[in-house]
């Protein structure tokens, strides 16, 4: 098959999986099984697909660390079970979840394979979120306002724990979307918003309407109320624009010449936020609706959470190396985790969490990768570590695939080239 044909289909695979991601919910299956997503499917046989089209597979060394934590979580569950702490057979389930992630990094890998240059590759990916992103927008402001009274026809069904806030004229609703949480949802919305800014800046030509969509998806996660989304943004884009600001920087003589596009981009989208704050602090419509849970004296589920890490760090510190396994399908735990970060480390302990950093920071120093890209995946990085904090990245089957495809096209790490045809 020729290059071209080869892009093609890998393009349209690629534009299908992220549809699917943005746009379908889980489907329950059997009783006791985890729920499967049309995505799940696509990213698993995502190697087939790319084994049978391309005449050379690109492994990315993510693929190693992806298997180094299945085998690092694996410890933890026998060292848990060891210790006497529960385990069970669906632990092992995690599998399924690693071959999607895995699956996403091949398709990310084919794509650049096909398209060589990082930064157009990563620009037609961020392209192709666009649309599916803004039906995402749409579906968010109909659940927000319950338009056409349609969330009691559906939203249970997508979002069974969580859909009480969005029937029955519950007065703070949070849109879930398709994805069925809202702090995923407003992290998945806040991922587009980064890929739209820095389009917007790396562009000339509509740069303004670029801009404008990065503030749209951007509102839209501020609907669903999560702090830990909205904090995480704009912790990106804030490294986003302040590193291409400062990177794009000349001296001339003794002084220092600013990018014009940047600082432009950087004013207008602080412009817009500081405007909307304004507005919505003087509004009491909006602010009762919207702006009073960022306000920190509402921070008390915030702080709840706080204590409820005290039971997962007291757990760790039982095998600080190795964790003590997921302890999911059991009774033990009295709290949820409420932080990815003491999730990954009682699970599989300091190694779990030191393989989690790499594969999310690996290749992010390379002088080999374009600085235009650079500055790309060291802002959705940070986002993810701030995210972290409070919510699940790592384990989340949409906002992890996703963001490992824009990894892999932005900052690739080769590491083996397989052949699939003489």
């Amino acid at each position: 098959m020729s290059a071209k044909g080869q892009l093609k289909i890998i393009k349209a695979y690629v534009a299908i999986v992220i549809w699917a991601l943005l746009l379908t919910p889980s489907v329950p299956t059997l009783s006791g099984l985890p729920d499967i997503r049309i995505d799940d499917i696509l990213l698993i046989l995502a190697p087939l697909i790319v084994f049978g089209v391309q005449s050379r597979i690109v492994l990315d060394l993510r693929i190693l660390l992806i298997l180094l934590i299945a085998l690092s979580i694996e410890a933890g569950i026998f060292i848990g079970a060891a210790l006497g702490y529960p385990a069970s057979l669906l632990d092992h389930f995690v599998w399924f979840r690693l071959a999607k992630y895995i699956g996403a990094v091949v398709l990310g890998a084919a794509l650049l394979h096909a398209e060589p240059n990082c930064s157009k590759a990563l620009d037609w990916f961020i392209r192709k979120t666009i649309v599916p992103g803004l039906v995402l927008v749409l579906i968010v402001t109909q659940q927000y306002f319950d338009v056409g009274g349609l969330n009691s026809t559906y939203v249970e069904a997508v979002a069974p724990t969580q859909y009480e806030t969005l029937v029955g004229d519950y007065p703070w609703p949070r849109p879930v979307g398709m994805v069925g949480n809202p702090n995923e949802l407003s992290f998945l919305l806040g991922i587009l918003s980064l890929g739209s800014i820095w389009v917007s800046l790396k562009k000339e030509k509509n740069r303004s309407l670029w801009g404008l969509t990065g503030l749209i998806f951007l509102a839209a996660s501020g609907l669903t109320l999560s702090r830990s989304g909205v904090f995480a943004t704009f912790g990106g884009l804030a490294l986003l624009i302040g590193n291409n600001i400062l990177g794009g920087s000349k001296r001339k003589n003794t002084g220092i010449v600013l990018k014009r596009g940047s600082i432009l981009v950087a004013g207008g989208v602080l412009g817009v936020i500081l405007t909307a704050l304004a507005l919505s602090f003087y509004n009491d419509t909006i602010f009762n609706q919207v702006t009073w849970r960022f306000t920190p004296k509402h921070y008390g589920g915030f702080y709840t959470r706080i204590e409820n890490w005290k039971e997962n760090f007291q757990l760790w510190q039982e095998s600080p190396l190795f964790g003590i396994g997921l302890l999911k399908h059991s009774d033990f735990l009295k709290h949820s985790a409420d932080n990815e970060w003491l999730l990954l480390a009682r699970a599989g302990g300091i190694l779990l969490v030191s393989l989690v950093i790499i594969l999310i920071s690996v290749g992010l120093f390379s002088k080999k990768n374009s600085a235009e890209t650079l500055t790309f995946s060291r802002s959705l990085a940070f986002s993810a570590a701030l995210f972290m904090v409070p919510a699940a990245f790592f384990y989340s089957l949409i906002i992890m695939p996703l963001s490992l495809m824009l990894f892999t096209i932005a900052t690739p790490t080769p590491w083996k080239t397989l052949k699939t045809s003489p």
